[in-house]
């Protein structure tokens, strides 16, 4: 009996470590998985985000309205060139725009662009092929950019002749091909606004604001499909209000770089 006893006392007590056992493991796997997910809410969730760039739209727009049409808080810290010079030596590549991210520098606008739009829902992290659809789109839109500033350094007659080459040549045929894929749609990839729309956006306000000599602002007007969708997205409530909300000395600085503010808040937008 006494045998009996202690097998079955022993064997009570196997089965209570085993229990205890298995409870402590699912505890701790419970909580491992709560801390995973704080950590991976952490990372998608900062603490504080401040943008450094010049007080014009540049590279760093596109950015400032991802941030605007998610809601994402952030600083928006406007440079002057005494400021830039003081703080270029401290930058990733030596070049802005720069991300502060819970006090770790994130350079690079497509970089800093497709981190903002994961923070905002602009970007998708579930759909790979969707996410390269709208870097397609993006990168496309490089392209033309690269068209324009590589006519930035060239001596006045020189820039204005190149650049009134690439309205009727190569930009042309870009923004063509954009209009196309535009056709019949409201966004340019997909349901909803993404990175891609206001990088779309951004560039078409850039033509049509006066800032470029030698590009007259209605040179892509008859990109009827790109013009309405410039249209909708200008027209967004979140747009409206980011622009509506700059302090004076960011609309006083526009007008001392020769950008027209409208180009970015068009009157006669698709309001949304």
């Amino acid at each position: 009996r006494m045998s009996a006893r202690f097998m079955s006392s022993s064997g009570g007590g196997l089965l209570a470590i085993s229990v205890a056992g298995a409870i402590g493991a699912l505890v701790g796997y419970l909580l491992h998985g709560l801390n995973a997910a704080s950590k991976r809410l952490s990372n998608v969730v900062p603490k504080s985000l401040r943008l450094l760039y010049f007080h014009i739209p540049g590279r760093a727009e596109a950015i400032r309205l991802t941030f605007a049409l998610g809601n994402v808080d952030f600083e928006d810290c406007r440079l002057t060139r005494t400021q830039w010079a003081e703080i270029k030596p401290t930058t990733p590549f030596g070049q802005i725009p720069v991300l502060i991210v819970d006090g770790e520098t994130l350079a690079q606008s497509h970089a800093i662009l497709r981190f903002a739009g994961k923070l905002a829902g602009l970007y998708p992290t579930d759909d790979l092929l969707r996410a390269a659809k709208i870097d397609e789109v993006v990168g496309a839109i490089e392209d033309m950019l690269q068209l324009l500033t590589a006519t930035f350094k060239l001596p006045a007659d020189a820039r204005l002749a190149a650049r009134k080459a690439l309205v009727t040549g190569a930009l042309a045929a870009a923004w063509e091909r954009i209009d196309a894929l535009l056709a019949g749609r409201e966004y340019i990839v997909g349901p909803c606004v993404t990175i891609a729309d206001v990088q779309i956006f951004c560039t078409v306000a850039m033509l049509r604001s006066g800032w470029l000599d030698g590009i007259s602002r209605d040179s892509i007007d008859s990109f009827t499909n790109v013009i309405a969708h410039y249209k909708r997205i200008g027209g967004l409530p979140e747009v409206r209000r980011f622009y509506a909300n700059l302090p004076p000395e960011a609309y006083a600085n526009l007008g001392k770089a020769g950008i027209d503010l409208q180009a970015y808040t068009p009157p006669d937008s698709v309001l949304e």
